[in-house]
């Protein structure tokens, strides 16, 4: 994402039920934030017909970084949707 550079983030909440899916997430990068973000996909036959996404970008004082949450890429969070 490029409003993201070089974030990590972490799933904090998955719900899938057939072939919906919704995903609650933060991240941090080295000078942003998301604190709560949102994306919901409908995956027919192995891909995503569609996807919204909610989230909002907040500037980070390096006091604020928490270093021991767990972090995912996005890639492989989207991977294990099913």
């Amino acid at each position: 994402m490029d409003s993201l550079p070089d974030a990590s983030i972490e799933c904090f909440n998955k719900i899938v039920d057939g072939e919906f899916a919704f995903l609650e997430w933060r991240a941090m990068s080295s000078s942003v934030e998301v604190r709560e973000g949102a994306d919901s996909f409908v995956v027919r036959g192995g891909k995503i017909c569609f996807q919204s996404i909610h989230y909002k970008v907040h500037p980070v004082s390096h006091s604020d970084r928490k270093s021991n949450r767990p972090v995912y890429p996005l890639p492989a969070l989207l991977r294990n949707l099913s």
